[in-house]
């Protein structure tokens, strides 16, 4: 069954409202009068804006700034039962790396597309658990930008945990097909909170990551 997401707005705060919440979160998604998700950083809403096909109906402020607009489009969540979402996997292995934030746990999901040309984000369900999921640090990484200093054994390099500009200067002199997923998006929201701050900052030397990670 699926259930339809419209309605959307989207309010950018400034660093006091941000301050107030727990992210802190600097873009609130409401539908409605009702709190819907909300990120920390541009990367993660990017990232989210584009993989559901929605669109924006005027452009983003920097960040810190405040301005609330109407978000364009709709969108569809599904679920699946385990055995027909890895059947689905199967058949979709070279799609990007996806996951559906459930009850705290970040679950592998799929982009379909629905009858009406809108996007399906299906991911599995049982309702008793089992649900192949990702790390939690792991997964708000990926889906939102955001590092944080975990246990070595969970795989963080330490060289995401400095500035933008760091992370960036070290990105560069690897190879790009030495990044892993994480690594790229730390480093793709890096580049866009500098940009957000000096729209002169130069392209990334390894070309694409942020089209790749924010699914532009």
């Amino acid at each position: 069954m699926l259930k339809k997401i419209d309605s959307l707005s989207l309010t950018q705060v400034t660093k006091d409202r941000a301050d107030q919440t727990c992210g802190p979160y600097y873009y609130l998604v409401t539908t409605g009068a009702m709190s819907f998700t909300a990120f920390c950083t541009k990367y993660g809403f990017l990232r989210w804006l584009n993989s559901r096909g929605l669109s924006l109906t005027q452009p983003l402020v920097p960040k810190g700034e405040f301005q609330h607009q109407r978000l364009e489009g709709h969108y569809y969540e599904a679920s699946l039962p385990i055995d027909e979402f890895n059947a689905l996997a199967a058949e979709r292995e070279s799609s990007p790396d996806l996951f559906q934030l459930n009850n705290a746990r970040y679950l592998h999901a799929h982009l379909e597309t629905a009858t009406d040309g809108a996007v399906i984000i299906t991911h599995p369900w049982s309702g008793v658990g089992g649900e192949p999921d990702i790390n939690v640090w792991h997964g708000r990484a990926i889906e939102d930008g955001v590092c944080y200093r975990t246990r070595p054994e969970e795989g963080i390099p330490d060289w995401l945990l400095r500035s933008p500009k760091e992370v960036i200067a070290h990105a560069d002199s690897l190879p790009k097909s030495d990044l892993s997923q994480i690594e790229k998006a730390i480093v793709a929201s890096s580049w866009l909170a500098l940009a957000d701050q000096n729209s002169d900052i130069p392209p990334l030397k390894h070309p694409g990551i942020v089209e790749e990670m924010t699914f532009q």
